[in-house]
């Protein structure tokens, strides 16, 4: 169950404050009968709305580690529920959503899909990517900023923070060839970079999860796909270089934990195992549960569009499984190469000072103010971020409104999941 506003568990507590009432009014002298409370006497007591997704509707049962990790703190439990934190984005611009322009999304922009590689630094992790109104992505990395703020405890500087984001989305706007300063943390991530390749090939084999017979066999039907659609696009290669090597099941990521994803490793330029080359193909991610994005299902060009447009880590073989030779019954799936050295910001260890967390801020709003408008309305590509200019003018008070309430929201939601998945564990504890 995804829910946006009160749930199940403030209906729970309806029930029990009207029993509750029902009594008490009894005790005043009821004889018979006690009046009942009215809805709108009770819905005054409500509880804030709420982001919150139900456990039971979510299979955990191959991936525990994942559920300790959204019941550990509000941000990983905010990482899992993009979908119906994007959804609730819209239903609360509802009535703003016409005056609002279509623009590149990330779709689920927040901090830690900031990533440093050997390609670059910037918003990683496409898997949501489409075009819609820009608020989907700027509310998300506000609320990011917010409950980094918190989860940090640097309390009273989110409005601060999020004024930085929106001038660096406002400087790109202005001028989309504005220079991006390299942020410390970007600095420090790359002095750590080694070019150990034996050391990275073998940990991406160590990511790799054997597959069962039969999805081996249609994995390697749909990889042949992919195999002919880069051999087309790179007429110098051989067939030889998208060889597999190794191929396997991957469990990584939050949002996408659950997704199918896989890991190949292709024998490259030669035949020496130090030149082999890591892909991983993921399948594309259904989005109908958000209403105002332009999202077709199974479409995984949404996807190679916004990275190639947005992304500051260019992939090579960047690609996809054409949907008429998909892997497990016609779903689609896109790919997109690694790079040796790859670090994620983690909220809790990257970031040594306040100011680490400023220079981030800043550098994402440049790479959104600009990846928002590149190429959609080309040729009207300056029309395109003078409106986004003129909406951002006059709604950016709204928008800092309108994170710090989505915040609280999450919090709220996580509590509750929280909640559910300990008394499930007290239930599975006491069976044993």
């Amino acid at each position: 169950m995804l829910i946006f506003s009160p749930v199940r568990f403030n209906r729970h507590r309806k029930s029990l404050i009207i029993c509750f009432l029902s009594a008490l009014l009894c005790s005043w002298g009821c004889a018979t009968t006690p009046t009942p409370v009215s809805d709108s006497a009770v819905a005054a007591l409500d509880a804030p709305p709420m982001l919150y997704v139900s456990m039971h509707d979510y299979d955990f049962s191959q991936n525990p580690e994942l559920l300790e990790r959204l019941i550990s703190n509000p941000y990983g439990y905010f990482r899992f529920i993009n979908i119906v934190f994007s959804q609730a984005v819209c239903e609360r611009y509802r009535d703003l959503l016409p005056l609002m322009s279509i623009v590149n999304l990330h779709g689920d922009a927040h901090l830690e899909q900031y990533a440093v590689s050997s390609l670059g630094h910037g918003l990683a992790d496409f898997d949501d990517s489409s075009a819609g109104p820009a608020i989907i992505d700027i509310v998300r990395f506000g609320v990011s900023i917010v409950l980094t703020c918190r989860q940090r405890h640097w309390i009273g500087e989110e409005q601060g923070l999020l004024t930085t984001f929106l001038d660096g989305y406002r400087m790109a706007l202005e001028n989309p060839d504005i220079e991006r300063p390299s942020p410390d943390f970007t600095k420090r991530t790359k002095r750590t970079f080694t070019s150990d390749r034996a050391a990275f090939l073998g940990r991406c084999d160590s990511l790799m999860e054997p597959l069962a017979p039969h999805a081996q066999t249609k994995f390697e039907t749909g990889f042949r796909k992919y195999t002919a659609l880069m051999l087309d696009e790179y007429p110098e290669l051989s067939e030889r270089f998208f060889e597999p090597k190794k191929f396997g099941r991957l469990k990584l990521g939050y949002g996408s934990a659950l997704d199918r994803k896989f890991l190949i490793r292709i024998e490259g330029p030669s035949a020496r195992p130090d030149d082999d080359i890591i892909l991983e193909a993921k399948e594309v991610r259904n989005l109908r549960g958000i209403d105002c994005v332009h999202a077709a299902e199974g479409d995984a060009f949404r996807i190679l569009i916004g990275q190639s447009r947005i992304a500051n880590l260019h992939h090579r073989f960047l690609g996809h499984f054409p949907r008429s030779g998909g892997i497990f019954g016609g779903e689609a799936f896109w790919v997109q190469s690694w790079a040796d050295n790859y670090t994620e910001l983690n909220i809790m260890e990257s970031l040594e000072s306040l100011q680490d967390l400023r220079e981030i801020v800043y550098d994402v709003g440049l790479q959104l103010g600009r990846g928002h408008t590149v190429e959609i309305a080309d040729p009207l590509d300056f029309q395109l971020r003078r409106a986004q200019l003129t909406f951002l003018s006059e709604y950016e008070e709204q928008i800092k409104t309108t994170v710090e309430k989505m915040a609280a929201m999450t919090v709220a939601g996580w509590e509750v999941f929280r909640e559910e998945a300990t008394q499930r564990q007290s239930i599975l504890d006491k069976h044993r």
